[in-house]
């Protein structure tokens, strides 16, 4: 046996393929799977449906959820009046952010935190003395 056949009948031991590098046939199958697993993912965070979200107006002295245009909210609750006020919800809000807005017709600033299992508090810095329309969704 000369020396030339001795060298093509070793097997390549696991330490050489890594140094040689993967095969390109290997690597296009690990980006597949990667991809596929991110389509997933994707897919099955899409079809979470919303936690809630709230109409409604707010005046220095109260507020009003407009029920046809919410889900799931119990309650309002002026909380420091004419600055912040509290939207109860019937579901928990685990693993949600709320996120607020003012209408189109009352421009301006509102902040909104979770306040507690089932609570979003929101803050109205500079309320004039006409209603505010606002709204809240928690994705």
């Amino acid at each position: 046996m000369n020396r030339q056949s001795a060298r093509i009948s070793r097997v390549p031991n696991f330490r050489s393929v890594i140094s040689a590098g993967l095969p390109a046939g290997v690597l296009i199958v690990i980006a597949a799977i990667a991809v596929a697993l991110i389509l997933v993912e994707v897919d099955r965070r899409a079809r979470r449906e919303v936690k809630g979200f709230a109409d409604f107006s707010v005046t220095k002295r109260g507020c009003a959820v407009e029920r046809s245009r919410s889900l799931n909210v119990k309650t309002c609750v002026v909380v420091h009046p004419g600055f912040s006020y509290a939207l109860t919800f019937t579901k928990p809000l685990v693993h949600t952010t709320p996120v607020a807005s003012r209408g189109t017709c009352c421009p301006g600033t509102v902040l909104a935190t979770q306040n507690g299992p089932k609570t979003v508090l929101l803050v109205f810095p500079r309320l004039r003395e006409r209603a505010v329309r606002a709204s809240v969704v928690l994705p």
